[in-house]
């Protein structure tokens, strides 16, 4: 009987899931850390580009990188733009921006 090899499997090399590798192409666009990125974009959202999340005063956070409303950007769902926008937010201000990174949380999704 013959045995054919089996395929191996892609390995990301972060704890990034799946579902965020199918955005990694849209964040290695950009200049900056492309594996701390994915791991802020999966903490924040699980990488799910219609998540929306109501704040207590009113705004919301909306798609990959839960940006907020106060921003006033449209279309925050669509994935190309809501990475474009999470890099204007990390150009003017840093990682500090996310809750994720500030809290530590984006880490347990790292090497």
């Amino acid at each position: 009987m013959e045995v054919s090899p089996r395929p191996r499997p892609i390995i990301a090399s972060s704890k990034v899931t799946n579902r965020c590798e199918e955005f990694r192409n849209l964040v290695e666009r950009y200049d900056w850390n492309v594996e701390v990125m994915l791991a802020i974009m999966m903490a924040e959202s699980s990488c799910n580009p219609n998540a929306l999340n109501m704040n207590s005063n009113g705004s919301n956070d909306s798609g990959l990188f839960q940006i907020n409303s106060i921003h006033n950007k449209p279309n925050r769902e669509n994935p190309e733009l809501n990475v474009r926008y999470a890099y204007q937010i990390y150009k003017s201000q840093g990682l500090r921006a996310w809750v994720a990174y500030t809290s530590g949380s984006y880490l347990k999704f790292m090497n």
